[in-house]
């Protein structure tokens, strides 16, 4: 770690978070919310626990809006994060 935090530091002049960064093989880290598992894309299981954190929320029935506007924010979140971890191995889209 120290040796990369070095190259980073003075030949790119990258600033390093050492509370973020860490040196570590690909299958224990994450990445964007994406985790690398024997070669497979998928997403982490914090993002996933988000997710249905998320639909619950507009779901809810102590959100105090109407049902078309719930519907609409709903299919939006929806529509991002199949667009955006689409390319997961664990997304199967619907024939």
């Amino acid at each position: 770690m120290v040796s990369i935090q070095r190259f980073l530091e003075r030949e790119l002049r990258l600033q390093v978070n050492e509370k973020k960064s860490k040196v570590a093989p690909v299958e224990e880290c994450c990445f964007f919310g994406f985790v690398f598992v024997k070669g497979k894309i998928r997403w982490s299981d914090k993002s996933f626990l988000e997710f249905k954190r998320r639909l619950r929320f507009f779901t809810g029935r102590s959100w105090f809006v109407s049902m078309g506007y719930c519907y609409k924010k709903l299919a939006e979140y929806m529509r991002d994060w199949m667009n955006y971890y689409g390319i997961s191995e664990y997304y199967r889209p619907i024939p």
